[in-house]
């Protein structure tokens, strides 16, 4: 049994606020009709979200999920809206919801994609709305918003014109506007399944959930927003949009906002554990004893990890506890570290993965240092890499330069030593050359006419990137720093 005070729902610590706020919007104390959940990677969003669902259970209100990450990775069969609308219809019918109208409309579409691809052929001809004999089409589709042209205005020059006069001489004209047109047919079902479900219980509510938010397909948000401002019929105010990624909605959605007044749209920003709420999970979670568990969530939070500690929930509980109970402090972090290495390195991409790797071998970086590091790689552009960073859970961010955790730092440093050592070197004596730039000396020889800072960091980067003796190279360059003396 958990402690008083201490919220037990789906494993979740504290965050009273945010889930009394969703209890109100459901039950009609508060008025909103999106609520934009939105923290740093690690912090509790999907935990949050899972709370959220707890609560519809519990009070029987239909509800549909869709992870983001799941939507962009997965290979999919069909366009993404039309994977999107069937994944909420198999949510909201089995949360009781009847979705009679778009499983109808839904089990139309995808016989009549079966029928094009038997007749179509072409293996990997038309994919990306899901016909394998038609990719491309619908990626062109896809990639408008809204999709709405009939498909050989959008067929790409590649494709020859007899492939779109094949599919709309085999279809009749009511087939051929579903299949080239499924948001428009599919969305109407699903806005006429809700409005009968809420004609017939008043007082009710529906919840569409969308996780990892940062991550969707530009055609859904379109498709969202489209969906909610009524661009496809009448969109139920009871029905509640809950948005949750690493950044804040886009300004698409907070004019919006801001245009139909302040009931429209709530934001929940997610701030890390506190000490006490780390305590409270170390203790109620793993059972660590309390003082011990006190112990470690301060020294977590002098260390500002307290980001990173959120992650304890995907790692693994009982080795973690273990090493704690046995007050193995040091083996305890290298555990941590390493888990949420692993974890990086399984979610990111590759160039990601390099950026991260890279930036690492800074002490701390802004903008120019990724151009620095990543000057040689023929990866994204620098912005975006420090864009990505900026929300990561093993970054510090509460002053700029950002600096990694050195608890992470030490760990990417290990990998990057371990699989490419002349890279680690060479990333270290470009460093020094950038920081000697930085630090030109003023007049007289002070070094002052550049980043305070730069000589130290130029030493640093020349010790650690030499095969020559370090003592010796860490005095000559701090000699050479020393300002002269005035005649």
């Amino acid at each position: 049994m958990g402690r008083p005070g201490v919220e037990q729902m789906s494993g979740l610590i504290g965050r009273s606020n945010e889930l009394q706020v969703f209890r109100d919007v459901l039950s009609g104390v508060l008025p909103h009709r999106i609520l934009a959940v939105s923290g740093l990677a690690g912090v509790g969003k999907s935990t949050l979200l899972g709370a959220f669902q707890s609560i519809c259970v519990e009070g029987g209100v239909p509800h549909g999920l869709i992870n983001a990450r799941s939507t962009a990775e997965r290979a999919v069969r069909y366009p993404s809206v039309v994977e999107t609308l069937a994944a909420l219809e198999r949510g909201l019918s089995s949360t009781g919801c009847r979705t009679t109208n778009l499983h109808k409309r839904l089990n139309q579409y995808f016989q009549i994609h079966g029928r094009v691809v038997e007749k179509v052929g072409g293996p990997e001809r038309l994919a990306s709305v899901g016909v394998q004999a038609g990719r491309a089409i619908f990626r062109a589709v896809s990639a408008l918003h809204p999709i709405l042209q009939p498909i050989d205005e959008l067929l790409p020059d590649e494709l020859p014109d007899h492939v779109a006069k094949a599919i709309r001489g085999y279809l009749n004209a009511r087939d051929f506007e579903l299949f080239s047109r499924p948001a428009e047919g599919l969305t109407k079902a699903l806005l006429d399944d809700l409005s009968a479900h809420l004609a017939r219980r008043r007082a009710s509510r529906v919840v569409l959930f969308f996780d990892e938010y940062e991550r969707i397909l530009d055609t859904i948000d379109s498709w969202l927003r489209r969906l909610s401002d009524g661009g496809y019929g009448p969109f139920d105010r009871r029905v509640l949009l809950v948005l949750a990624g690493r950044l804040s909605l886009g300004q698409d959605w907070i004019a919006r906002g801001h245009r139909h007044g302040p009931d429209e749209l709530r934001e929940l920003l997610l701030s890390p554990f506190t000490v006490q709420e780390v305590a409270l999970y170390l203790e109620d979670r793993l059972g660590i004893a309390s003082e011990r568990a006190a112990l470690v969530a301060r020294q977590f939070g002098e260390m500002w990890r307290l980001p990173l500690v959120t992650r304890l929930l995907a790692v693994r509980p009982e080795r973690l506890k273990d090493q704690l109970e046995a007050g193995e402090w040091a083996t305890f972090q290298g555990t941590l570290a390493k888990e949420l290495v692993n974890r990086l390195f399984d979610e990111a991409t590759p160039a990601q993965r390099e950026a991260a790797l890279a930036v690492s071998v800074a002490q701390s970086f802004n903008l120019q240092v990724i151009e620095v590091v990543l000057a040689d790689r023929d990866l994204a552009n620098a912005r975006e890499h420090f864009d990505w960073l900026e929300g990561q859970h093993f970054v510090n961010p509460n002053a700029p330069p950002y600096s990694f955790f050195d608890l992470i730092r030490e760990a990417f440093l290990t990998r990057l030593r371990t699989i490419d050592a002349s890279r680690l070197r060479q990333l270290h004596l470009r460093l020094r050359d950038h920081y000697t730039a930085l630090a030109v000396p003023g007049e007289g020889g002070a070094a002052g006419a550049g980043l305070p800072e730069a000589p130290l960091e130029a030493t640093y980067h020349h010790v650690s990137g030499t095969t020559a003796d370090p003592l010796m190279t860490a005095l000559k360059d701090l000699l050479h720093w020393l300002p002269s003396p005035i005649s």
